[in-house]
């Protein structure tokens, strides 16, 4: 359990569901990477967020879904 939440969203136990900070270094690495071509960014979910996602069936790649995992 350690190794996956480890793994997976190292401030579990700190957030309500949303690292506002891991959120900020994905969007920075998705800007660096559109200006520079460097391919698909870091992922900026929590555990929760993963869950969500699921429960949409939404697999898409934009910030409307971001919004309303955040939502959920």
């Amino acid at each position: 359990v350690r190794a996956f939440i480890s793994a997976e969203d190292k401030n579990f136990f700190e957030h309500h569901g949303i690292d506002v900070g891991g959120l900020i270094g994905a969007v920075a690495d998705y800007g660096f990477k559109t200006v520079t071509g460097g391919g698909r960014a870091k992922g900026g979910s929590t555990i929760t967020q993963q869950v969500a996602k699921y429960l949409l069936q939404d697999s898409s790649y934009n910030i409307g879904r971001k919004a309303r995992e955040a939502i959920l």
